[in-house]
């Protein structure tokens, strides 16, 4: 694992400094924007329980008036909060290679745009920065979003795709 601030800056854990900035920033205010549209059309944030399944690449938000909400869904990565961790989706032990299309997408841009963040397997780094990184993917891939799924000390960050509402 590479401290990747600790390379680059000589300390740990600041904001990371982005070689695309620009493209970073306005990739996280593009993914602020569909969040709070989410949040109007069908009240992400508000739902009852969360459900994913890896194998079918698909998540459920259940509601307490009976309504669900469902899409597909692309693994960027994990982020582990005990240690300050976030581990490509790309690299991932545990996500099967066609969850990872978008992250593979990811990887591709930061090698072609020589954005480190992008291709070193496990980055050292605040859960903001992982934010950013997930905006970005967003708009690489040309997601409908993203969700941060917290299991325990982990949260599963993924790309929304095509969102289906019914009852």
């Amino acid at each position: 694992m590479m401290n990747f601030f600790k390379s680059l800056f000589g300390k740990d854990k600041a904001t990371m400094q982005w070689n695309n900035h620009d493209f970073i920033e306005g990739a996280f205010e593009g993914l602020q924007l569909q969040t709070d549209a989410h949040k109007k059309t069908w009240k992400l944030g508000k739902e009852k329980q969360w459900n994913v399944d890896m194998n079918e690449g698909m998540l459920w938000f259940d509601f307490s008036d009976g309504t669900r909400v469902s899409t597909d869904i692309q693994i960027i990565g994990t982020y582990n909060s005990k240690n300050g961790t976030f581990l490509w989706g790309w690299d991932h032990p545990s996500v099967r290679g066609e969850l990872a299309q978008h992250a593979n997408l990811a990887y591709e841009w930061g090698k072609e745009n020589e954005e480190p963040g992008f291709t070193e397997v496990q980055l050292t780094c605040s859960i903001d920065d992982v934010w950013k990184i997930a905006g970005a993917v967003n708009r690489i891939s040309g997601g409908s979003g993203v969700y941060k799924g917290n299991s325990g000390a982990t949260q599963v960050f993924m790309t929304l795709g095509t969102i289906e509402m019914g009852k």
